[in-house]
């Protein structure tokens, strides 16, 4: 039976360096962060061999190139110069619907470092693309060194009508479904002075969308909105992000799929909120505010906000860091967040219930599977992983038309084989339902979203400390750990299995279909996996299996009456938010969202559309299986989606057993 609401708080005084005044300087906001919390910042010096480049039948487009032609000097208006290249791409995309050579048509706009001066809002004027296109992805060079500016007291960015700098959207908000891969990297926008319309940045974007490595500042510190998640689709991993300024540093408020994944966020000087979460799914972790105003705001019912290793910072005199208003059926889970300079730490309707420090504050109730079971959450040790070191040597990229070979696999190999560190596809290659090896001279796939013969098969066959990084993979290949290497994967659709009995730790972030996870050795004993923001549709088999080892989730999305997680074989299992769309017919439906057969489960998560399952968990302890029905789930109220429910937290586990599994990582 679920347990009453519990929690546990501890007060603690927690001695603070004085910061520095802040700036419009990003390289001040790296100096002042929480340590821990946070923006990392990461440098990154994002360079491409010429080969890359559309000029070279790369996927590259140079925006200071024709015939795009921005010039970057901070003085020209450079606004045209984004709408040419939006139009391109969007076009492109559009007289590429139906080819099965779809992957060519996948272009990233590259902006070396300056200063780009724009004056209206940079969005599509061709009808292909003004309400919105998949795989807009928009990389820069040098993110402290490169920067969209608007023009200080630009028209139409006024108080009281909101406006867009860079809208994912197109002009105008359009059908979220198609958007997908959608991608911003390594880039500063700064909305000027005298714009206090102006919001710097919306996004939208379903699997596979990503954005690292970013900051969004207001020059005088107004401004409506950061970062806006105001549309469907919004699923991803979001890092590594500084939002200085606005009224609203992140918010979103649409009811739709939105389940964002944001990691590493620092929000500074806001003056309505610093995040401020409508109807959403999200799951926040490493989050560093410093605000004079509330650090996260949640005012809808549907909304289920998941809150860990923070660290929210009051000023002047500050009230609550965290305020839920208008929303009593609202569902949060908060672990590990430090407060400091607030009155207080959590305010509900108007009334302050938490002050200080909280271990674990659950909104709902704990449902535990045995009296025996904890009432709290794993917490499990997390696998950090920063973004990957670029590498400036253009000596060790390699691609596969610079090698020698009577076929493009034979080329392919010997790329790998070539002993260089970076191994890129800059365009498709026909290679057929090949098996690759990588050997431990490769540090970086770099797939540049092109796509090899669907059905090929890379096998890392050699052992090495050095990490793999994989990026950009399409055509869902299947990686094979033959023998014991770290795996780190990012933005890609994948299927991967370890296939060696040593000890393996494999990194997901922003996995937009990854697939093969019912096979029994996708997470066998050995395994430590570690997933940001990750994908499955199947219709046919299990999404994801831990069988024996141990997956740590930091937000997931799958589809179809399928279960999303299955353990057995004495696996330990993590979800920290996520949902499952209730896709299938419901008289077919058979499978809950999870199945725990003999292993230990920490679960949070909700549904979304309006199909109604029978079934939330199925839970076996002691050869007993227990059936959990969604009608005894705590509604999720969502307008015309009567059968969505929460998961506030689910605990089958013995913590002596996780404790002792779970106590290093490699």
């Amino acid at each position: 039976m679920p347990s009453p609401t519990t929690h546990r708080i501890t007060f603690a005084c927690l001695m603070v360096a004085s910061l520095l005044c802040v700036s419009c300087a990003t390289a001040q906001i790296a100096s002042q962060k929480s340590p821990d919390y946070g923006d990392r910042n990461i440098a990154m010096n994002v360079v491409y061999p010429d080969a890359a480049f559309k000029t070279n039948g790369g996927p590259v487009i140079n925006i200071k190139a024709a015939p795009f032609n921005a010039k970057g000097d901070g003085v020209t208006d450079d606004t045209q110069a984004f709408i040419r290249a939006l139009n391109f791409i969007a076009e492109d995309l559009f007289a590429s619907r139906g080819n099965r050579e779809r992957g060519k048509y996948r272009w990233r706009i590259y902006l070396p470092n300056g200063i780009y001066l724009v004056s209206d809002t940079l969005a599509p004027t061709s009808n292909s693309g003004r309400a919105g296109f998949c795989g807009l992805r928009l990389i820069g060079q040098d993110r402290n060194q490169t920067v969209i500016k608007l023009k200080d007291n630009a028209s139409g960015f006024e108080a009281g009508n909101e406006k867009y700098v860079l809208p994912w959207h197109g002009d105008r908000p359009g059908q979220g479904n198609v958007l997908w891969g959608n991608q911003a990297r390594n880039f500063t926008i700064d909305t000027g002075k005298g714009n206090p319309g102006a919001i710097a940045m919306s996004f939208m974007g379903a699997n596979g969308s990503a954005i690292d490595n970013v900051t969004l500042r207001s020059g005088d510190g107004t401004g409506r909105v950061g970062l806006d998640f105001n549309w469907w689709s919004v699923q991803g991993h979001y890092c590594d992000i500084t939002v200085e300024g606005f009224e609203i540093g992140i918010r979103g408020t649409d009811q739709r799929e939105t389940q964002p994944n944001l990691e590493y966020i620092t929000l500074i000087n806001q003056r309505e909120a610093g995040m401020k979460l409508g109807p959403h799914a999200a799951s926040i972790r490493k989050l560093h505010s410093r605000n004079k105003v509330p650090a996260l705001v949640i005012d809808h019912d549907a909304s289920q906000t998941v809150l860990v290793d923070a660290h929210l910072e009051g000023t002047a005199n500050a009230g609550a860091a965290i305020v839920v208003k208008n929303a009593p059926r609202a569902d949060y889970f908060l672990r590990d967040v430090k407060v400091t300079g607030y009155a207080a730490t959590l305010s509900v309707n108007g009334k302050d219930q938490l002050t200080g420090y909280i271990d674990e504050h659950v909104a709902g109730k704990v449902m535990r599977s045995t009296p025996n079971s904890p009432s709290r959450s794993m917490n499990l040790p997390v696998g950090e992983v920063r973004l990957i070191e670029w590498e400036q040597d253009f000596n060790q990229w390699v691609r596969p038309d610079d090698m020698p070979g009577e076929t493009e696999a034979a080329k392919v190999q010997a790329a790998f084989d070539s002993g260089k560190s970076v191994v890129y596809f800059p365009r498709n290659y026909n290679t057929g339902k090949q098996t690759f090896t990588i050997p431990a001279t490769v540090k970086y796939l770099n797939g540049m979203d092109r796509t090899l013969s669907r059905g090929c098969t890379f096998i890392i066959d050699e052992a090495s400390d050095a990490p793999l990084w994989i990026e950009h993979t399409s055509g869902r290949p299947t990686f094979i750990v033959k023998q014991p290497r770290t795996l780190r994967i990012r933005t890609s659709g994948v299927a991967y299995r370890v296939e060696t009995d040593q000890p393996v730790s494999v990194y997901f972030e922003n996995i937009a279909v990854l697939f093969g996870g019912d096979h029994e050795k996708f997470c066998p004993p050995n395994v430590k996996m570690y997933a940001r923001s990750i994908n499955e549709e199947s219709r046919r088999t299990p999404n994801w299996t831990v069988n024996g080892g141990l997956m740590w989730v930091l937000g997931f999305k799958t589809e179809h009456r399928q279960p999303s997680f299955t353990v057995r074989n004495q696996g330990i299992l993590e979800v920290l938010g996520g949902y499952q769309n209730m896709t299938a017919r419901p008289k077919v439906e058979r499978y809950p969202m999870l199945i725990n057969d003999g292993g230990h489960v920490s679960f949070i998560g909700c549904t979304f559309m309006s199909r109604t399952y029978p079934w939330a968990i199925w839970n076996k302890t002691n050869d007993m299986m227990k059936q959990y029905p969604t009608k005894k789930m705590p509604r999720r109220l969502l307008q015309g989606m009567g059968g969505t429910y929460f998961v506030p937290l689910f605990t089958s586990y013995d913590a002596n057993t996780v404790r002792e599994r779970s106590k290093t990582t490699q």
